[in-house]
């Protein structure tokens, strides 16, 4: 996506959002290196834990992998 948003609009962005609000543990230091400004995959609320159900039921047919969103039940205490 980088190189895809550098060629359109010939700078590389500043902020990153993963799909899905999904973030691995190793990815903030990832991003740091790549000189990354902000992020906003995490998006701390209190009904994670019924959109985390929800989205999980509805993707019921889908494997382990493709069925996680969200994040980290910890992120919904993130500020």
């Amino acid at each position: 996506m980088e190189d895809a948003c550098h060629a359109v609009i010939g700078r590389r962005p500043v902020g990153f959002r993963s799909p899905g609000w999904n973030m691995g543990d190793d990815a903030i230091a990832i991003l740091q290196r790549r000189g990354y400004v902000y992020d906003s995959s995490i998006h701390p609320m209190s009904l994670t834990p019924l959109f985390k159900l929800l989205h999980w039921w509805n993707t019921s047919s889908r494997t382990g992998g493709d069925r996680t969103t969200l994040g980290h039940l910890a992120y919904m205490f993130a500020h």
